[in-house]
C-alpha cells in the first residue's frame, strides 16, 4: 500500500505551482537545516529547478537515468544550501547580515572565500589548511555550483528588468574568476595528483587472489539460489540474487558501479532476445571460436556516461537463470517488487529505483571475506593494464574502448549502429579469459 508524503510549506511562489518538482525534489529532503534551506532559500530553489528542468529531457528519453538525476540534483542543492549557510555565518561573525542574493555580490566575496575554504577541508585546527586535509572533490564542486548560481541569478534579475543587479552578477563572476587559481588552483592539482597515486602505479591493481576468491564466493551462490526449488520467493531471497547478478556484471564488464544496476527490463529482453545480433549471424561466422563465443553470452546495450553514448553489457551464461528470475512478474511481486518498476536490479518494498551497484558489491565483497574490497574503479584500471598488454590490432582495441565507453567519436556514438557480434567475439573472449584466468574449453 502506497504511503503519501506530506509536500513542505513552501513560500515562494514559483515553486508552488510546480508540483513535479516538488514531489520528486523538494518533498525528499530531510528537515534539518541545509534540508529546510533546499525547501526555502531563493537562490536554492531557483539553482535546482534549473539543474531539475535541464536534465529533465534527459530523463524522459533515458528512462533508466531518472533515480540518477534526481540524486544529483538534491546533491547539489544540498552542497549550494550548505554553502550559503556557511557563507551567512561567516558575515555574521563579522556583525554583518547577508543573504543568499549577496553570494554573487563581489562585495561580500571575502566572506564566500571563507565559507569555500572551511567546506573544503577536513576538521582539523583552524590553523592547519595542509593539502592532506583538503577535500579537493568537494572545493571544486562548490566552484562549479558558484558558476551555476552566477549563471542563474543573472538569468533572474535580466528577466526582472534589474539590470543593476545583473551587472553585479558579472562584476562578480569577473572577480572569481581572477581568484580562481588561487581559490582552486590546489584542489585542481590535488585531483589529478589523486588519480595518479591511485590508478596509475601497479600496486593499487587488485590482488589476483581476491579476484579468484571472490567468483570464488559468488559463483556457487548464484547457483545455489536459481537451482533451489523455491516455492515462493522472499525479499531476502530476491535481493541476495540480486545482489550477486549486479555485482558480477559490474565486475566481469568493468563497468561503472552505476551503469548494469539500472539495466531496464526491456534492455535485458532485447538481450535475451539477441535483438542486436543479425538474424544469420550464424551463416555469417566461419570460425567456430567466434561461433561458440557468441553461444556463451547475451549482449545488452545501455545510455553510458555521457547522453549519447551507448555502452554494451556482457551477460555471460551463469547469469541466465538468475536475469529470468530477476525479471519473472511472479518472483518481483512475491519478493515485494513494485509492479511499475522497470529496472531489472530492483529496490523491494514497492520502490520504484532500483538498487545501488557500488552497495551491493561491498556488500557481497564483505560476505566474501575479502581482505581489501573490490570496486568498478580498480577493476577497470585491472581490465585496461590488461588489455595494454595485449598485441591485438587496432580494431579489436577501439572494440574495447567503445565497450568500456571511453571513445566520444561522433560517427561511433552517434550514427553507427553498435557492433554486437563483434563485440561479444573479441571482447567477450577476452573479458572470458581475464574471468576464468585462461581455464576456459571450447
Amino acid at each position: 500500500m502506497a504511503v503519501s508524503v506530506p509536500l513542505p510549506v513552501v513560500d515562494k511562489q514559483d515553486t508552488e505551482d510546480d508540483a513535479e518538482f516538488t514531489q520528486n525534489i523538494l518533498s525528499r529532503f530531510q528537515r534539518d537545516d541545509v534540508g529546510k534551506a533546499c525547501q526555502e532559500d531563493e537562490m536554492v530553489l531557483a539553482v535546482g529547478k534549473h539543474l531539475y528542468h535541464g536534465k529533465k529531457p534527459v530523463a524522459k528519453i533515458i528512462m533508466s537515468k531518472e533515480r540518477d538525476i534526481r540524486k544529483a540534483v538534491m546533491r547539489d542543492m544540498r552542497q549550494l544550501a550548505s554553502l550559503i549557510l556557511e557563507f551567512k555565518r561567516k558575515a555574521e561573525s563579522d556583525g554583518v547580515t547577508v543573504t543568499c542574493h549577496d553570494l554573487v555580490n563581489r562585495k561580500f566575496y571575502p566572506y564566500l572565500a571563507a565559507a569555500i575554504q572551511a567546506l573544503s577541508f577536513r576538521s582539523q585546527p583552524e590553523d592547519d589548511d595542509s593539502q592532506e586535509h583538503l577535500k579537493a572533490g568537494t572545493k571544486l564542486g562548490l566552484q562549479h555550483l558558484i558558476k551555476t548560481a552566477a549563471k542563474v541569478m543573472k538569468l533572474k534579475y535580466l528577466v526582472e528588468d534589474n539590470d543593476n543587479k545583473a551587472k553585479d552578477v558579472d562584476n562578480f563572476v569577473t572577480v572569481v574568476s581572477m581568484m580562481s587559481s588561487f581559490l582552486f588552483g590546489a584542489a585542481q592539482c590535488k585531483v589529478v595528483n589523486d588519480r595518479q597515486e591511485r590508478l596509475r602505479k601497479p600496486v593499487n591493481l587488485p590482488a589476483e587472489e581476491e579476484v579468484v576468491k571472490l567468483r570464488g564466493y559468488m559463483m556457487p551462490e548464484i547457483i545455489r539460489l536459481t537451482s533451489a526449488p523455491f516455492l515462493l520467493w522472499t525479499a531476502a531471497d530476491f535481493k541476495e540474487l540480486r545482489n550477486l547478478l549486479v555485482s558480477r556484471l559490474t565486475l566481469f564488464n568493468c563497468r561503472r558501479g552505476g551503469e548494469p544496476s539500472r539495466l531496464l527490463i526491456s534492455e535485458w529482453r532485447e538481450a535475451e532476445e539477441d535483438r542486436w545480433l543479425p538474424a544469420d549471424i550464424n551463416q555469417q561466422l566461419t570460425d567456430p571460436a567466434d561461433m561458440a563465443m557468441i553461444g556463451k553470452f547475451k549482449i545488452a546495450y545501455q545510455a553510458g556516461k555521457g547522453k549519447k553514448l551507448l555502452v554494451s553489457v556482457l551477460i555471460p551464461n551463469d547469469c541466465m537463470s538468475g536475469m529470468q528470475l530477476l525479471s519473472s512478474d511472479e518472483v518481483r511481486a512475491h519478493a515485494g517488487v513494485a509492479s511499475l518498476n522497470k529496472f531489472v536490479f530492483a529496490n523491494t518494498q514497492l520502490s520504484l529505483d532500483h538498487v545501488s551497484g557500488w552497495a551491493a558489491t561491498k556488500e557481497i565483497c564483505d560476505k566474501a571475506q575479502l581482505s581489501h574490497r573490490l570496486t568498478a574503479t580498480v577493476m577497470r584500471h585491472r581490465v585496461s593494464t590488461f588489455y595494454a598488454s595485449l598485441e591485438v590490432p587496432q580494431e579489436e582495441r577501439n572494440l574495447f574502448y567503445n565497450h568500456m565507453g571511453h571513445s566520444e567519436y561522433i560517427n561511433q556514438n552517434v550514427y553507427q549502429c553498435p557492433m554486437a557480434a563483434a563485440t561479444i567475439m573479441k571482447v567477450g573472449r577476452q573479458l572470458e579469459r581475464l574471468d576464468t584466468h585462461g581455464n576456459t574449453f571450447i
